[in-house]
C-alpha cells in the first residue's frame, strides 16, 4: 500500500489507475482515478476582484488598420421616387 493506503505498488497501473509517485522499491504507486480527483484540492479564487479590472478600449488598436468595417447607408434614390 501506498499514498496514505488509497493505492498499491506496482510496475505497471491498471486503465482505471493513475501514477502518483514511485515506491520504495522504485515502482509505481498505482491510485485509483476517482479517488485521486477526490483529494485534488480546489484552486485558489483570484487575489483580484474581477469589478477592479478596468480596461480602456479606447486605446486598442484594431486588427487591420487598412480596413473599416462601416457601413453607411444612402436612401437618396428612395427619397426621389
Amino acid at each position: 500500500k501506498c499514498w496514505d493506503d488509497m493505492g498499491h505498488c506496482r510496475r505497471r497501473c491498471l486503465d482505471n489507475e493513475r501514477y502518483k509517485l514511485l515506491c520504495k522499491n522504485k515502482v509505481s504507486c498505482c491510485i485509483p482515478i476517482r479517488k485521486s480527483y477526490d483529494d485534488t484540492p480546489r484552486p485558489l479564487p483570484p487575489l483580484i476582484p474581477i469589478w477592479h479590472i478596468t480596461i480602456d478600449v479606447g486605446d486598442w488598436i484594431p486588427v487591420s488598420p487598412g480596413l473599416n468595417d462601416e457601413m453607411t447607408f444612402d436612401d437618396k434614390e428612395h427619397e426621389e421616387t
